[in-house]
């Protein structure tokens, strides 16, 4: 008999009710009086349904693991899951939603009669990524991806600037449906040949089917190249650096790190139930993909003069480093230390990329800004405080000791070590290399040139403030990294 209602389905998407909870009360409040609340008021309303998710996340899910010594618990009939990845990558996703909420309410593109319709799509994207954590099965995980997707192709649409944000708005909509497609005929063929689409019963049948059935294969590649769109893996990258550039920065900055973060996870658990594929094949593919990534959004950021762009590049740069690590978590021997490391790594880009783009977004004084790089000379002596943010998180975008950049590339680093895949490491270092030129020129920049005249906006003190607490995390958790792995590291081994 069908379990049709279990109450721990509820207790497992209580984050989620409260994050729609939240974003709903404005745009509501907005459509029925006819008249919205104040920008202020908005806010609070969106960070205090991201804080409820983020306790109830602790509260309710991570105490039902422990208290039940379960490693995972499987709800809605098993097509979702709620294991220490789960409950860690929603961690992540919270930190960025605030955060970026945060940017919302002070950046010139997005603070206006909209607003609640930003905060409601925002928080949108939000359940979406986090579901994509959770999925279980393939149908969930397209669902979810879309969810997030639609929210994102409204909210770079619904930025003042006329040009641009059409042109990326667009270009995403072409270009996502694209790699929605893909990712869907691949679930067909999976289906087809499986005969489900739950993560585990696919993995059960992974390795016969890979030999034998050619339909499975042509599935599989379909859905890595759906993803792979997703994250922008080269070479189906092309529409990264326009689409940041059009969009307004604070959604560029979400986009960025949680779209990034949610895609990640759904591969890694569409290889964590499939260990018997193996082959030398499908490494090969997976690294030569991490590795033309790396170098080439690395090659790419040394010629940019947009500042925008040249973060959009380095984005990919780092899709490069964070695939590194899905490699070693999925193929090889102990998949532990790649997992762990790609999870430590995600977040430790998630906080370099809002405190980045926090400092573009302080700095561009209208919505329809381009900030160059010739436009950060002499900021050290006009923003003193500004430069130094910024400064530390170049630095640790670089790899730069002791900064917590260089404590993510390094336990990705060794994770591919430790399972073999030597040239992938090398080539993760020469990429590194590359990447300090085009980090330290906005550093020297800033302090040894004079002459721009670039000004921060007015009334960004909160972005300021996100700056600043994002560069001293890099430099406080680069000092304390290892309790942070630790943690990182027993929330990983309760999935596995």
């Amino acid at each position: 008999m069908i379990q049709i209602f279990n109450p721990l389905d509820l207790l497992a998407i209580s984050p989620l009710v409260a994050l729609f909870l939240a974003s709903i009360i404005p745009i509501s409040i907005k459509a029925f009086r006819g008249k919205e609340l104040s920008h202020f008021g908005s806010l609070v309303w969106g960070i205090a349904g991201v804080v409820i998710a983020a306790a109830l996340n602790i509260s309710l899910v991570s105490g039902y693991l422990k208290i039940s010594n379960l490693n995972f618990m499987t709800v809605f009939s098993g097509s979702m899951i709620v294991d220490g990845i789960a409950v860690w990558s929603a961690y992540i996703i919270y930190i960025i939603t605030g955060f970026v909420l945060m940017l919302l309410y002070e950046h010139k593109g997005t603070k206006d009669h909209q607003f609640p319709e930003h905060i409601f799509l925002i928080m949108s994207a939000a359940m979406g990524m986090v579901l994509v954590t959770m999925a279980n099965n393939l149908i969930i995980t397209f669902i979810a991806i879309e969810l997030m997707s639609l929210s994102l192709y409204l909210l770079i649409a619904l930025s003042k600037e006329r040009i641009l944000s059409k042109e990326a708005s667009f270009k995403y909509f072409v270009l996502g449906g694209v790699g929605s497609a893909l990712f869907l005929y691949g679930i067909a063929f999976i289906f087809g040949t499986t005969g489900t689409t739950v993560l585990q019963e696919v993995g059960a049948h992974a390795a016969q089917l890979y030999s034998s059935e050619k339909l499975f294969v042509v599935g599989l590649g379909l859905v890595i190249v759906g993803l792979a769109f997703k994250i922008s893996l080269v070479p189906f990258h092309g529409w990264a650096p326009d689409v940041y550039q059009g969009s307004a920065t604070p959604v560029t900055t979400f986009m960025a790190a949680g779209v990034k973060l949610a895609s990640f996870i759904a591969l890694l658990r569409l290889f964590m139930y499939a260990e018997p594929i193996e082959t030398q094949q499908v490494a090969n593919v997976m690294q030569w993909l991490a590795v033309i990534t790396m170098i080439g959004g690395s090659l790419a950021a040394l010629r940019q003069e947009n500042v925008k762009r040249m973060l959009a590049y380095s984005s990919i740069a780092h899709s490069g480093y964070a695939m590194m690590g899905l490699v070693s978590a999925s193929f090889g021997g102990d998949s532990s230390t790649g997992t762990i490391g790609l999870l430590f790594y995600l977040l430790t880009y998630a906080l370099m990329t809002i405190g980045t783009f926090a400092v573009v977004s302080v700095l561009e004084a209208k919505e329809d800004s381009i900030l160059l790089m010739d436009d950060l000379r002499g900021l050290s002596r006009r923003y003193p405080m500004l430069a130094f943010s910024m400064t530390l998180l170049l630095l640790s975008m670089a790899g730069i000791p002791p900064l917590l950049g260089f404590f993510g590339k390094f336990y990705l680093l060794m994770a591919a070590i430790d399972q073999g895949f030597y040239w992938m490491a090398v080539m993760a270092m020469l990429s590194s290399a590359i990447g300090v030129y085009f980090y330290l020129r906005p550093i020297v920049t800033m302090y040894m040139m004079s002459g721009g005249n670039v000004q921060a906006g007015k009334d960004t003190y909160l972005s300021q403030s996100v700056a600043l607490v994002m560069a001293m995390a890099m430099l406080l958790f680069g000092l304390f990294s290892s309790p942070l792995y630790a943690f990182v590291r027993t929330s990983v081994l309760n999935s596995l």
